[in-house]
């Protein structure tokens, strides 16, 4: 085998907590657990969630983790603190948790090509959204089926090669990938699709790895390396997340130090990787020693080699890994990120979606 998707909303409910790498409830002391996609997807939260970058959206879990809205209202907490799993909550100066109206968003991806944004609430209902100059998020939207969603992934050139621009996976594990005129599904339950501008791959329940479309993947992917919990194509290059934490790469000089890895992000010039314990490692460039020295939750990298990382305790660092200046991060805690072209987004731990950039995406108001 060879290997390697304004405002507006459609859809409506499906319950997807934990769906960044390193989502988790804010209060809590305990930051172990697996990364999600993102797409990245760019970045999308990985570990069989998203990321999109990314985005996996793939938490940690949480001490006490009744972090699921309402299963917290006994819990004490600290007062002035502040989550969203399903719905925002706030703790109250009595310091219990106390339920708001606003739907957290859960899941987000992005396009590296184009500077095109599409994320999902907790309810089902999904967005897309781009510059003030965007044309492909309005004819995404309206050729969305009526879905539940829990996790969307852009194609890596959004608009130009493709019918499968952007995709989809519903609350029931079903796929669906479509462009501006078309759409088909692509089988389940699903727990991945990695859709890019050389083909389209997904991941089964069972870890299975299967390519419905290969327009020149380059690969492979070892037949041991699976079964898979995340897979991504940059450009034609597929790299694949197994659930035992391996990390399949097109070419030797993506080569990663060994180790069990929760999340990965990568493109056709860098690929980078959250390490279950926490540690950061990019091939073939390595990361500066300061960076290389701290611990992340989740890392996304653009198709211009730079990068940003959630910290463990939810901040942004960004680097250009030498390639430039650094990228200006989000200010915030953020427990998911993707770097659409012309910018940075990410969801927010309290559940709201925050861009920078100069030309960064810019999210309906209730997002």
């Amino acid at each position: 085998m060879t290997a390697d998707a304004s405002g507006g909303t459609a859809g409506n409910e499906a319950d997807r907590s934990g769906a960044g790498a390193g989502e988790s409830d804010p209060t809590s002391t305990s930051k172990a657990g697996r990364g999600g996609s993102a797409s990245g997807s760019g970045g999308r939260g990985f570990g069989g969630a998203s990321a999109h970058g990314g985005s996996a959206d793939g938490g940690t879990t949480s001490a006490g983790a009744a972090g699921e809205a309402g299963a917290g209202a006994s819990e004490l907490c600290t007062p002035g603190t502040m989550r969203c799993n399903t719905v925002r909550e706030h703790c109250d100066d009595s310091g219990v948790w106390v339920e708001e109206s606003f739907v957290c968003a859960t899941d987000i991806t992005g396009s590296v090509e184009q500077g095109l944004v599409c994320a999902v609430k907790s309810d089902g209902r999904m967005t897309c959204f781009g510059p003030s100059f965007d044309l492909y998020s309005a004819p995404l939207l309206a050729a969305a089926p009526a879905r539940k969603w829990s996790k969307l992934i852009l194609t890596d050139d959004v608009g130009d090669k493709t019918d499968h621009d952007l995709c989809g996976i519903d609350k029931n594990g079903g796929g669906v990938c479509w462009g501006q005129t078309s759409n088909r599904s692509v089988g389940g339950p699903l727990t991945q699709i990695a859709p890019g501008s050389q083909g389209l791959c997904v991941v089964s329940a069972d870890g299975a790895l299967k390519c419905l479309v290969d327009d020149g993947i380059v690969g492979p992917i070892a037949a041991d390396s699976g079964p898979f919990q995340d897979l991504l194509i940059r450009d034609g290059y597929l790299f694949g997340l197994g659930v035992s934490g391996t990390v399949s790469v097109p070419y030797p000089q993506f080569a990663l130090p060994s180790g069990v890895y929760s999340q990965i992000s990568g493109s056709d010039r860098e690929l980078c990787a959250v390490r279950l314990d926490h540690e950061l490692f990019c091939a073939p460039t390595a990361l500066p020693p300061a960076l290389a020295a701290q611990r992340f939750l989740q890392v996304v990298i653009d198709d211009g080699g730079r990068l940003c990382a959630i910290r463990e305790d939810h901040t942004v660092v960004c680097d250009s890994l030498g390639a430039g200046p650094n990228p200006e991060p989000p200010s915030g805690e953020f427990k998911q990120l993707v770097m659409p072209s012309g910018g940075i987004c990410g969801i927010r731990t309290d559940g709201s979606i925050g861009c920078v950039g100069v030309n960064a995406p810019v999210p309906p108001a209730d997002w």
